[in-house]
């Protein structure tokens, strides 16, 4: 993260309550068109949906511009329900996984 800070593709937003008191993060980076959120924390304590109040004010501030806000994560259930209430659409990833290992033991496996 550091790294993205330097070179200023990536950012970190928080939210604060009305003391001062930081209640949810979230590290995005960008790259051409594309904003990823990566790391996210917040304070469960509360039954202020403080993740729910900085997404929605990240959203906002990117709306309108040609960009795709990928939020990563969805491969769990209650995470991907969440998000989807963003409006986010659902994105398979596919990857290719090799076997280097003689055929012998490939057999085995």
């Amino acid at each position: 993260h550091r790294e993205s800070l330097q070179r200023q593709n990536g950012i970190v937003v928080g939210v604060k309550d009305e003391n001062s008191n930081l209640k949810a993060a979230a590290f995005f980076v960008w790259t051409g068109k594309r904003v990823i959120l990566l790391f996210t924390a917040s304070d469960l304590s509360s039954r202020i949906r403080w993740m729910a109040l900085l997404l929605d004010h990240c959203i906002a501030y990117d709306a309108g511009k040609e960009r795709i806000m990928d939020l990563e994560g969805g491969n769990e259930s209650d995470l991907a329900r969440f998000y989807s209430g963003f409006g986010a659409k659902e994105v398979v990833y596919l990857h290719v996984k090799r076997n280097n290992l003689p055929f012998w033991i490939r057999w085995m496996k």
